[in-house]
């Protein structure tokens, strides 16, 4: 499915950031400190706080995204593959393994005291 690019002479603000990258705030405060997401530029003088991006970086940024997906996706081909055939049906034990028995219930037995409720009846009495 190919993205949409976003226009590249507009500036996004840094409220948009999570619908522009799919991070939450404190992901990507976190992933613009490491350097995986270029930092917002001020937009205006010190005393206000608004930031935000030119849509060239943010679709440079998607770019190279898709790439390393792109990348690790034809790596990652034979990344793993089950061994002993479909795990999907049931296993039946095979002759090295033997087959446990069934155990029966016993029917119309009670169910046993405990040792101290025992004592403290007799106490009781």
């Amino acid at each position: 499915m190919p993205r949409e690019l976003l226009e590249p002479n507009k500036i996004f603000r840094e409220c948009d950031a999570r619908d522009l990258f799919g991070f939450s705030h404190a992901q990507l405060y976190e992933k613009i400190k490491k350097g995986d997401i270029p930092k917002p530029h001020l937009l205006s003088s010190p005393p206000s706080r608004a930031r935000g991006w030119w849509g060239w970086e943010i679709n440079d940024w998607q770019t190279k995204v898709a790439a390393q997906q792109e990348a690790w996706a034809t790596e990652a081909k034979n990344f793993y593959v089950p061994k002993g055939g479909d795990l999907s049906k049931n296993k039946k034990p095979t002759p090295t393994e033997p087959a446990k028995p069934k155990v029966e219930k016993l029917k119309g037995l009670k169910k046993p005291m405990r040792i101290n409720a025992q004592v403290s009846e007799e106490r009781g009495r």
